[in-house]
């Protein structure tokens, strides 16, 4: 994973609440994995960010559930139309 710049924000995804976009990024910030998902910067586990190599350019869904885990949905690659699953 590459580093990047401290500078950027990081956020971390409360429980029930989710990010849905284009996976852009995924890399370290001081060792700590974190994924820029339709522009924004998350903290994410080391297991997820094991899953989402290889997934960058597609549109994605995590979720963070009501007992802190982390939930991935889609991976599949940019639907030339709107995907039903992700409305805009």
């Amino acid at each position: 994973m590459a580093e990047i710049g401290i500078c950027r924000s990081i956020y971390f995804i409360k429980e029930l609440e989710d990010v849905v976009g284009d996976l852009s990024e995924i890399a370290e910030v001081d060792g700590h994995p974190v994924a820029t998902i339709g522009g924004v910067t998350i903290s994410i586990p080391k297991e997820l960010a094991d899953k989402l190599h290889g997934l960058e350019g597609s549109r994605i869904g995590i979720l963070r559930d009501d007992l802190g885990r982390f939930r991935l949905k889609g991976g599949r690659s940019r639907c030339s139309t709107k995907c039903p699953q992700y409305p805009s």
